[in-house]
């Protein structure tokens, strides 16, 4: 915004409901963030930071005053509250993220389904000496899935007292609600990709949205419960063998990512032991299984719960995070300008994938 801000001012007077000033901005939510800038140059003035149209370079524009009381500084703070909550609480999206497995898609806002095609698989290779004779042809054979694109928000809010106080008094403003606020749009957007949530197999037109424990066309093992009588590490170490095996099957050969509820850490970080020409040797059970190839990482996930565990390919063609619109704040007056009504705003969708024979890079064991 800072930046923005420096590149100039437009004295455009853009005014209207809420609603109408996102329409018009093209869904740019930059419209829904107006502030103020005390720097003896612009006192009593008002701005908001939106693309240009025709550029596609973010511009600022004067407002009336009226229609915000938030300035430049505070916005920066919210912005960095809401980012570090965000991402305490993004595990396995962020996973997605680091692997480059995510869809960005641009205006999200006015798109509310994506729509995608998965196809069979093709290519048959020949073998003669001479390349001239005629080849075999395949086609594939495609359908189309939709998915849903809802947004995910939660609201918060400062009382126009609140703010005459904080700016008589030279004091900040509490932020303790947009952190709150941020966080339940976080764990949201994270239960969604696990499969968790109280939003599970959201539906829309003909989509709907799973996650990897809800997928039906995932793979899926047993696990041994770890408190019952015989139990060794071995066991565990043999089943998500068994796992990985049906991946394997599948045509998805990683690399994997190893989710595991936060039950198991005692039994991860426990001894490994293993006697093999007559010399024991002692490892964790955690080390133990990053031995196994293909297994990059493991992760402890707060949103699995009892003794589940995911196997999961971390390739385009198992998952990716369709991202229409970062977590975001914004503004607008309620009850005549006595309560400034602040929102988190998102769009973070988890895109579940397997090919048209029903094949997938997931593994479910529970």
């Amino acid at each position: 915004m800072k930046n923005a801000f420096i590149a100039g001012v437009n004295d455009v007077m853009l005014e209207g409901p809420s609603l109408v000033k996102l329409i018009e901005a093209d869904c740019d939510v930059g419209v829904l963030r107006p502030f103020n800038i005390y720097d003896g140059m612009h006192e009593g003035k008002s701005y908001i930071a939106v693309k240009n149209k025709a550029t596609g370079k973010r511009e600022v524009h004067r407002i009336p005053y009226n229609a915000t009381l938030l300035p430049h500084e505070t916005w920066l703070q919210i912005d960095q509250t809401v980012e570090r909550a965000v991402q305490a609480e993004l595990r396995a999206v962020d996973d997605l993220r680091s692997a480059g497995l995510v869809y960005n898609l641009p205006n999200g806002f006015a798109i509310q389904a994506f729509m995608t095609q998965r196809s069979s698989r093709v290519g048959t290779a020949q073998l003669a000496m001479d390349p001239q004779m005629k080849g075999v042809k395949d086609r594939p054979v495609l359908d189309t899935v939709v998915i849903p694109l809802p947004c995910i928000f939660s609201d918060w809010g400062y009382g126009a007292r609140e703010l005459a106080v904080s700016k008589r008094g030279g004091l900040p403003l509490d932020m303790s609600s947009a952190e709150d606020s941020a966080r339940a749009c976080a764990v949201l957007a994270e239960k969604m990709l696990i499969g968790n949530s109280d939003y599970d197999q959201y539906s829309y037109l003909t989509g709907t949205i799973y996650g990897y424990t809800d997928f039906g066309s995932r793979n899926t093992f047993d696990i041994t419960d770890p408190d019952g009588i015989g139990w060794t590490p071995a066991t565990l170490l043999g089943e998500l063998l068994a796992g990985k095996q049906g991946l394997i099957d599948d045509l998805m050969t990683g690399p994997y990512v190893l989710y595991m509820s936060p039950s198991w850490s005692q039994y991860l970080d426990d001894d490994y032991l293993s006697t093999s020409a007559g010399q024991t040797t002692s490892i964790t059970l955690r080390k133990r299984i990053l031995e196994i190839p293909d297994f990059s990482e493991i992760r402890e996930l707060s949103q699995l719960s009892g003794w589940d565990i995911l196997i999961v390919q971390m390739k385009s063609q198992t998952v990716r995070e369709i991202i229409g619109m970062e977590f975001t704040p914004v503004q607008w007056e309620e009850q005549g300008g006595q309560v400034l009504q602040g929102r988190i705003i998102g769009i973070l969708i988890p895109q579940i994938r397997s090919d048209y024979e029903g094949h997938c890079g997931i593994a479910h064991g529970s």
